[in-house]
């Protein structure tokens, strides 16, 4: 079994504390390279104490240790804050206020939601969904297919479709041709973009076998 690499440290006795960077050091960190070469380089007009095989990694370890204080500090503070808070709203509402929020979900619905715009490119780029209206089973009937044109979030045509009654599976492929080639003669779209399965019940297509009142006295 391989020996661990720590040293024992003896009863009673602390253990050596971590070096402390030297302050020129963490000055130096902040530096990008050229900076650090044309200051503390061979040919530089500082010190020249610029050592590859030492400072890389002293550099490193320098503005890590910054940025980990500097992030310890800000949620101690911010602990400290929502202590402070939750101590004064139990002094005024008693115990009721332990089933609130946290302090953060309060805070962060006084900012505004924030939103990325899409490039023009794309928020002007029309696409097309096809709309299967199937039975919710494995292989179910195709009850009716038809299709919608979207730019960006905004629905601007569909093609009303038909029903699938009737239709043998090479019917209803040739129909899906004629619609691709009906949106790349109109809008340029050479294919959907997605497909949605809907249950017949919600086929908007009139009249419709599935919503006659002969059906719908045969179902009941």
């Amino acid at each position: 079994m391989a020996k661990s690499s720590r040293k024992s440290i003896e009863p009673g006795k602390k253990p050596a504390a971590r070096p402390q960077i030297p302050e020129k050091c963490r000055k130096c960190a902040m530096l990008t390279m050229p900076q650090v070469h044309a200051l503390h380089g061979a040919e530089g007009t500082g010190e020249r104490c610029y050592d590859p095989s030492v400072c890389r990694s002293r550099r490193s370890h320098a503005r890590k240790s910054e940025q980990n204080n500097y992030n310890r500090r800000i949620q101690h503070k911010q602990k400290k804050r929502q202590s402070q808070q939750s101590d004064f709203a139990a002094a005024l509402f008693g115990d009721a206020v332990t089933s609130a929020p946290p302090t953060s979900t309060l805070t962060q619905s006084i900012h505004p939601p924030l939103s990325v715009p899409l490039p023009k490119a794309i928020s002007q780029r029309y696409y097309a969904i096809l709309l299967l209206y199937r039975e919710p089973r494995y292989r179910g009937r195709v009850h009716a297919i038809r299709a919608q044109v979207w730019q960006g979030s905004d629905l601007v045509n569909e093609i009303k479709g038909e029903h699938c009654i009737g239709m043998t599976p090479g019917d209803v492929i040739h129909y899906v041709e004629a619609m691709l080639a009906l949106l790349k003669e109109v809008y340029d779209i050479p294919y959907f973009a997605d497909i949605e399965q809907l249950d017949p019940d919600y086929c908007p297509i009139r009249p419709c076998p599935r919503h006659s009142a002969r059906f719908v006295q045969i179902q009941v």
